[in-house]
């Protein structure tokens, strides 16, 4: 990877949203083979993981990365968070969250601009938090958000239409 390649940046239309649409979770397996091209990955060309939906609750999840660099190390890595919302406390979403902070996967996020992200390509993500509970007034949630990290060597990789419909569950 060259270390300068810039060129220039144009603004474009006011057409961006933020937030996000869906999420999918999947194990992690290091047997995914990829070729990633501009920071895109297309196509898997080996290796299976099935990714599942993991419906949110809208405009309260959220992926958020932080590049880091180190001038004196000439090191860089980006820190990836995700939040998600499991609304309603109950055996079901009990044994999930219980799962979910058990294991290691990896997380496709659909953004509402129709990008799917690649979380914790390389290394996986790790639920490593989660708050909740029954909240004291009708409105408030009654239940839990579980926070997944990773830290990876490139900002999380987009994923082409086809190669994201290779790894979801319908």
């Amino acid at each position: 990877m060259a270390c300068s390649n810039m060129s220039p940046t144009n603004l474009g239309c006011k057409d961006n949203r933020g937030g996000l649409s869906k999420v999918w979770i999947g194990d992690y397996t290091n047997n995914l083979t990829y070729t990633i091209t501009a920071g895109l990955i297309g196509t898997f060309s080996a290796g299976t993981s099935s990714f599942y939906l993991v419906e949110q609750p809208k405009n309260v999840s959220e992926l958020q990365e932080k590049p880091t660099s180190s001038p004196e190390n000439w090191g860089y890595f980006v820190d990836q968070t995700l939040v998600l919302t499991f609304p309603k406390l109950n055996a079901v979403n009990n044994n999930k969250i219980q799962t979910l902070m058990q294991g290691r996967f990896r997380a496709i996020v659909l953004d509402k601009n129709g990008t799917y992200h690649f979380m914790g390509a390389q290394d996986g993500i790790d639920a490593t938090t989660g708050e909740g509970g029954t909240g004291k007034v009708g409105a408030d949630l009654n239940g839990l958000t579980v926070t997944f990290t990773a830290q990876e060597p490139y900002l999380a990789y987009e994923l082409s239409q086809t190669a994201a419909a290779q790894l979801i569950v319908p």
